[in-house]
């Protein structure tokens, strides 16, 4: 088996040794900064922008930089290339979610509730009668409903992928309502703009960001917000340290936080919230302050993981898990657990 390491290898090898935050700066290529990309809004923060639009502009983000932190340069180029959008009812809700609190005026236009399935049945005892199936597909002019089967009959039968069924409707709405009801939310809610997306520059990358909810120039301390779905009974502080290191969180807030700075270095720092509710009975909300504590830690995250970023873009290079095989041990807990601990 071949020793040689990829320049990658080399950089993380070295980093080990040398200043964290310097991470890969010297095993980056000299490249002369590349122009601001094409259909990017010049540094600013922005209102008013669909996540549509946020979403096509060219520039890293948070999303990108936690896959670096967790997995692979190879999969963070898959999720740039849009490669690693998946869809799944619980991210369907969460969309929902969000457009149900921050952007209620289209909230009912792009989560239309279907309706039951009315195409007769041919056969059976049920025989002439609505199928009665959850409908994905629409009759703008009838306004009839059919489910993914009958549907495909039905060629004027439009799908909505993003549909909700009634109980998910009315889950969500319970959602909303518990989370006006609380009182610090309350009070958020008098200041500040949703859905505002923001764009920076970092070391000639370009790079973006867009927060649930941001209160600037108001009679109240500059607060980002970031809403976020849990399960019932995952609102306590343990459950919720487990959440933020496994998702990613802290890295996601501490970047957020030094956009803004960035963009407004005469200006003190802000606070950082997010705001847990749970998706089922009871509702409960449980908002939370990042501490400077699990700040540092997602700025030490973010900065490793914009690093590797910044050397796979000038590089040109996007390694995947190894380039050759390599021996795997045990963790320590099962080391223990069959006392081959050292």
């Amino acid at each position: 088996m071949g020793s040689e390491r990829s320049p990658l290898d080399e950089a993380i090898h070295d980093a080990e040794t040398a200043d964290p935050l310097t991470v890969f700066a010297e095993a980056a290529p000299e490249h002369p900064v590349a122009a601001w990309p094409d259909g990017l809004p010049a540094p600013g923060i922005y209102n008013g922008v669909s996540y549509e639009v946020y979403r096509a502009w060219p520039a890293v983000n948070a999303s990108a930089l936690k896959i670096l932190a967790h997995v692979t340069p190879k999969h963070c180029k898959s999720y740039i290339d849009g490669k690693l959008d998946t869809d799944s009812p619980d991210r369907l809700k969460g969309r929902a979610f969000h457009a149900a609190l921050l952007e209620p005026d289209t909230f009912t236009e792009r989560f239309p509730v279907g309706g039951i399935c009315a195409e007769p049945l041919a056969s059976g005892k049920r025989k002439g009668e609505p199928c009665g199936n959850q409908g994905t597909h629409v009759e703008t002019d009838t306004g009839l409903w059919f489910c993914g089967v009958h549907g495909k009959a039905h060629p004027t039968a439009k799908e909505l992928p993003e549909m909700l069924t009634a109980d998910q409707h009315a889950a969500i709405l319970d959602m909303r309502n518990g989370v006006f009801s609380h009182r610090v939310v309350a009070l958020l809610r008098r200041f500040g703009g949703c859905e505002v997306s923001a764009v920076w520059e970092r070391d000639g990358i370009p790079c973006k960001a867009r927060f649930d909810k941001l209160i600037i120039d108001q009679p109240c301390p500059t607060t980002i917000c970031d809403l976020k779905k849990i399960q019932p009974m995952a609102g306590t502080v343990e459950a919720l340290v487990r959440a933020i290191r496994s998702y990613g969180y802290d890295l996601a807030a501490w970047w957020y936080r030094d956009g803004l700075a960035r963009l407004r270095p005469d200006k003190k720092p802000p606070l950082f919230a997010w705001i847990f509710a749970e998706d089922s009975e009871p509702f409960d909300v449980s908002p939370k302050w990042a501490s400077a504590k699990m700040l540092e830690i997602g700025r030490i995250k973010a900065e490793k993981a914009f690093a590797i970023y910044k050397w796979c873009a000038e590089s040109c290079q996007w390694p995947g898990y190894c380039t050759d095989i390599e021996e795997i041990d045990p963790d320590d807990y099962e080391l223990k657990r069959y006392g081959l601990a050292q």
